[in-house]
Parts: C-alpha cells; structure tokens; sequence
C-alpha cells in the first residue's frame, strides 16, 4: 500500500468519505493482471446488484448525505449498508491512489445505525442468541466440544492444563457440522506434530465479530474485554485460530480494547510453521 503523506488520524469519516473522487478503481482490478474480464469484479454487491449505490463511491455518497444529516435511514439504506460484505477489496485498491477505507466508514455508519434502533431481519435473533448462548448460532454451550468426540485423542482443556498453544476454534466451526472438519482435521495435524496445544470447548466465547459487522459494538467491546482477560490468564504463547473472521478480530481488532500476551496466527499459518520446522 503506498504510504500516505498525511497520518490518517487527521481526518474523520466524513472527510474522508468526502474525499472518494468516483475514479472506480474499487470497481475492478486492472484487466491486465486477470485472464479474463469476468475475474476483475471486486465488489460482490455491486456485481450483484448493479446500482451505483452498492458499489463503494456510491456507498461514500450516500455516507456523506447521512453523516451530515441530509438523509435519513430508511429500510433501503439499510439493505445498502448491509449489502457489503466487507470483503475489504475497496479499502485495499483505493490505498493505492487515495486514503479512503470504505469498510470502516461502512461499519461505522451500521453501528449509527444500531444506536439508532436500526436492525434488520434476523439481527435480533442473532443479539438474542449471543445474550443466551455466546455464540450467533442458536446453540447451546455445550455443543462447542461435540466436535472432539470424532477424534481418537483426547484434547486437553486449556482451561484446566497448562498448554503453549490454544486452538480458539470459534463459533462457525465448533459448531456447523460441515465445517467441523476443519477442526478434526486441525486438531489431528497438532497431534501428530507433537504439539502442547488444548482448547476452551464449553467455556469458549464468541469473538464477537459479529455483533461488530452488526454494528453492535457496545456488545463486542464487551466481548473482547472478557476475551482478553481470559486469554492472557491462560497464559498460552500463541493463539491459532479456524476461521479469518476470528483472527481479524483477535489480531486486528482487540487492540482497540485491550492487548493480547499472546500471537495470534491462523490455523494455516502455524501449519506452515510446523512444516518448516520439519515437525510435519
């Protein structure tokens, strides 16, 4: 990313919604580095939907009207806003000519949004569901560890043993049958590799990534303030996690809460770790 001449901290949202020029560079990647002009749509909303308003300048428009006070939201704004998927190619492909994150001025706008009693189907039960169960899925507690009963090895909990490692597997893939491989098949190469690793099971937390793409960030701030403390009393030397939504959150974002004692690594990368350390 090119460096900036001015430090972001200059300026607001507002400004820098602002300052989107519509040049369309969040569009599309340049043709010339895709084998085809059908693999260079970067925006997943704006492909689908094919209005201006879902696309990232039309978005920072709509921003600017609504930072100001100039529009009010209405069940198709929130469609809008919540249309992107904060996939972050925007952000990306404007630090190449501009300053803009469109992501976080999107996630900004969502948690107004929130503050304003603003929800739409489906996002309560999702709140509901992390108040009763910590997880966004609906299930109980104790159906985090399920997962282990498909191993032949018994995983220590780190809650109870001292462990280097903590495999913070999350709440998609503790708890979706599909995804549960990842786990297992995690779970297994740490085995094999000889590592001193364990897990929360029942005690785990969501990470509370989604009460933040919500815009609920009062309930993630209280989520990763629990976290935290949990996390640094287990006294653990690395954190890997299953899925890119928890380790965006525990790595990226926690610092805005608290500071984490321990690295924190995707599964894949501790992986190849291991590799080069001939232990796989």
């Amino acid at each position: 990313m090119a460096k900036l001449k001015y430090p972001m901290e200059r300026f607001d949202n507002l400004t820098l919604a602002q300052k989107c020029t519509r040049c369309g560079t969040c569009r599309m990647v340049y043709a010339d580095n895709t084998a085809s002009v059908r693999f260079s749509y970067q925006c997943p909303s704006g492909t689908r939907y094919k209005f201006e308003s879902f696309y990232p300048p039309g978005r920072m428009y709509l921003a600017t009207e609504l930072y100001t006070g100039r529009l009010e939201w209405s069940d198709h704004l929130m469609k809008i806003m919540f249309a992107c998927t904060l996939c972050g190619s925007c952000s990306e492909l404007c630090g190449k000519v501009n300053i803009i994150t469109p992501c976080e001025i999107i996630e900004d706008l969502r948690s107004i949004a929130f503050k304003k009693g603003k929800l739409l189907p489906g996002h309560k039960s999702i709140l509901d569901s992390l108040k009763t169960y910590d997880n966004p899925w609906l299930q109980p507690r104790s159906s985090r560890k399920r997962w282990t009963r498909k191993l032949d090895f018994k995983i220590k909990d780190a809650a109870k043993e001292k462990v280097d490692v903590l495999y913070y597997v999350g709440c998609t893939t503790s708890l979706d049958a599909e995804l549960q491989k990842t786990a297992i098949a995690t779970a297994e190469l740490l085995h094999n590799a000889g590592v001193n690793f364990g897990i929360l099971g029942n005690k785990e937390l969501c990470c509370g990534s989604t009460a933040r793409r919500i815009g609920a960030k009062s309930i993630w701030d209280e989520y990763a303030k629990n976290n935290i403390r949990q996390l640094n009393e287990l006294g653990v030397k690395t954190i890997i996690t299953a899925c890119a939504g928890c380790y965006r959150t525990l790595y990226e974002e926690y610092p805005e809460a608290g500071a984490l004692e321990a690295e924190v690594l995707t599964g894949m990368e501790y992986v190849q770790r291991l590799i080069e350390e001939g232990r796989l």
